[in-house]
């Protein structure tokens, strides 16, 4: 070996160190915050439904991974807060450090390092790192799928063909929601078929890459109409839904980042750059489409997390390309910005860790109040029974069980008046029922139902939390009853 040949491997070795010490460096950011106050948050409905689906995954149907991941923690430790949450924080703790690797790739060292950094101190992703569910996995999984596709395509890759179509097929059976890239890679490839793109040449690695593809979606084509007619659309499309769902993206997103993403999105159109492309599709189409299910139904800003990457690999070009164009104090200026974004992102992290708490309400603090009454033959109704009764049975009540949320009462609900042992006591016997209500949107009293709470129960106990200026507070009310007779008002 010639001493060049040795310098040369020896300039790599290097390189490759610096690279992995990067990337574990991002990674051990992103997992302190991830893993701090991991089990303080209360469970929210969702979570509580993952784990009863991830400890009965016979009775999961679709995608199956993410309960097979959770449950299998879950099973080993415990399931506590922390053993639920522990893999989704875990997957988004890699995440900063796999996408510092593409954006290394897809730019340059310095916007790959700002991109990772952007997601290790975001707090839409940190929100679902500590959250028992699977976004995160469908992010990772997504991330690389997109990438490999990108690399098929421009540099006619077979082998990442195959391997696009298998991280997809994982991301999937992870969450339907990773089915949305399937359409950004084929708009990405149909622009660049526009472009001049040589697909005689390049046939076999797109029927590796489409084919798959195309063949799974008819497959799960009536399993994904039965699930999108199983969403109740009762008012059909909802312009105001579809509009306040882009607004919550940019919230979430975060409004310096976006900017930031837009401006490089501009740097690149002017340049003609193919890289756009694949990027605009990576964020538009996912968007897009889920701004559309949500204009039809009702349904949340953790569909759109597989979205975030493009916005921040972008935004890391611009801060790159800021710094390297700018010159003596112009540089210093432009440290100082991104310095500036990246402290506005860890002010929204400090933010979710104390007056937002975690963006969860405050079911904990509810049931521990009710059982805190002492009265053993009060009954419960809640919006949220599933997570009452885990709180209850951590607190060392396991008997004590939520019924589904009936308001007003319906007989044969939750009307203590109307059980037979309440009857059987005489008539000066009275009967306790607490109603649990949950402000977030999706999930709070109409306002007829509101109506007949204020007329017949009493607001016994408010537990608040604001999230963004929306009410995230979770209400106790309380009715007593003697022979059906309402004595609270």
């Amino acid at each position: 070996m010639s001493g060049d040949d040795a310098i040369a491997r020896a300039d790599l070795r290097a390189q490759a160190r610096q690279v992995l010490m990067t990337a574990l460096l991002l990674a051990v950011v992103a997992a302190l915050l991830r893993f701090a106050k991991l089990g303080a948050w209360s469970f929210w409905s969702d979570e509580a439904a993952t784990l009863r689906d991830a400890q009965n995954l016979a009775g999961v149907r679709g995608y199956p991974i993410g309960y097979a991941l959770i449950g299998g923690f879950v099973r080993l430790f415990g399931d506590s807060e922390f053993a639920a949450r522990f893999i989704p924080a875990l997957v988004g703790s890699l995440t900063p450090a796999a996408i510092y690797l593409t954006g290394r790739r897809l730019f340059s060292e310095r916007a790959g390092i700002i991109a990772g950094a952007l997601l290790a101190l975001s707090s839409y992703h940190l929100f679902f790192s500590q959250f028992a569910r699977y976004y995160t996995l469908v992010m990772l999984l997504g991330v690389g799928a997109m990438w490999c596709g990108y690399l098929a395509i421009e540099h006619n890759r077979r082998r990442d063909a195959a391997l696009s179509v298998a991280l997809l097929a994982l991301a999937v059976l992870t969450h339907w929601s990773a089915l949305m890239l399937a359409p950004a890679l084929a708009i990405y490839a149909l622009v660049r078929l526009r472009e001049g793109y040589d697909w005689r040449r390049n046939g076999w690695t797109l029927a590796i890459l489409f084919g798959p593809m195309l063949l799974g979606l008819l497959a799960a084509f009536p399993q994904l109409l039965h699930f999108a007619l199983s969403w109740r659309a009762h008012e059909g499309f909802s312009p105001a839904r579809f509009a306040l769902f882009w607004i919550k993206m940019a919230d979430r997103v975060e409004v310096p980042v976006l900017l930031c993403a837009v401006a490089g999105g501009w740097m690149l159109w002017r340049l003609r750059d193919p890289r756009l492309a694949w990027l605009a599709a990576f964020a538009g189409v996912p968007l897009f489409l889920t701004a559309l299910f949500v204009g039809f139904a009702e349904g949340g800003s953790r569909f759109g997390l597989v979205a975030l990457p493009p916005f921040l690999l972008l935004a890391g070009y611009l801060a790159d390309q800021f710094i390297d164009l700018s010159r003596d104090r112009a540089r210093t200026v432009a440290w100082m910005l991104l310095a500036l974004v990246l402290v506005s992102a860890g002010l929204r992290d400090a933010f979710y860790f104390t007056a937002e708490q975690g963006e969860r309400p405050r079911w904990r603090d509810a049931t521990e109040y009710v059982l805190s009454k002492g009265e053993p033959g009060a009954r419960v109704a809640a919006a949220a029974p599933e997570v009452y009764d885990y709180c209850a049975r951590r607190l060392g009540f396991p008997g004590r069980k939520a019924e589904p949320l009936v308001i007003p009462p319906c007989e044969g609900s939750y009307d203590p008046s109307q059980s037979s042992d309440a009857a059987s006591r005489g008539a000066e016997e009275r009967a306790t029922f607490y109603i649990i209500t949950e402000q977030v949107s999706n999930m709070a009293p109409t306002a007829e139902q509101q109506r007949w709470l204020d007329e017949h129960a009493t607001l016994e106990k408010s537990f608040p939390l604001t999230v963004r200026l929306l009410d995230y507070s979770v209400l106790v009310y309380r009715v007593d009853t003697v022979r059906g007779t309402s004595t609270t008002k």
